[in-house]
Order: C-alpha cells, then structure tokens, then sequence
C-alpha cells in the first residue's frame, strides 16, 4: 500500500516538472496515476471497513467517499487561481491541486490531525 502511494505520487510530481521537449510523455504518466488510483480505490474501502468499529464505520465510509468528489472540486478551483497569481504557472498549479485535496480527504476521514 505504502509503495502505491509513493508511486501516485512520484507519477504525479513528475507531471509538473517534465521539461517541454518531453511534453509528449504527460499522457502516459497519466495514464499510470489513473491506474494506480483505480487500483486503490477498492482497496480503500475494504480498509477502512476493517481499520474502523462498526459505530464508525458508516460515517467513515461516507465522508470517503464524498469528500473525494468535494476535494476534487475544490482542488480544480485552486488549481485555476493559482495561476492567476503565479503568472500562468500551471506545473505548480498542478503541485497545489494534487496535494490539497489528498491531505484534507485524510485529515476529513480519520480526524488525524498531528
């Protein structure tokens, strides 16, 4: 699970800092975070199913699953006005739309907060 998620990530960082003449490799890199990110969205729920007593479990389940689409949006709208400030800068506009919603979906579900 561990290495999944660093390599999600590593794909995803990578997206940002690929110069221009390796343009054409963005799509195939996409490609692997979407697998990835299929790949653990069943396991996810079966995770958390075990990770959380059955009084919790259902609002556990919930906030997952909804915060997902909620962070996702809020994560494009971030996405479009970072550049606006940084000067068209959308590589680290990608940075800030993939690391936002991920820390809050967490923070949202588990209610970790250190």
């Amino acid at each position: 699970m561990c290495l999944g998620v660093t390599y999600w990530t590593l794909f995803v960082a990578s997206c940002s800092v690929i110069p221009q003449e390796w343009g054409w490799t963005i799509p195939f890199i996409r490609c692997a975070v979407a697998a990835i990110e299929s790949f653990f969205a069943g396991i996810s729920l079966t995770l958390i199913d075990d990770l959380f007593p059955p009084e919790k479990r259902r609002g556990t389940l919930f906030k997952f699953n909804n915060f997902s689409y909620i962070m996702g949006a809020l994560g494009i709208v971030v996405g479009a006005i970072v550049p606006s400030y940084l000067g068209s800068n959308w590589r680290f506009a990608l940075q800030v739309r993939k690391i936002q919603p991920g820390t809050i979906n967490y923070i949202g579900v588990t209610g970790r907060y250190n």
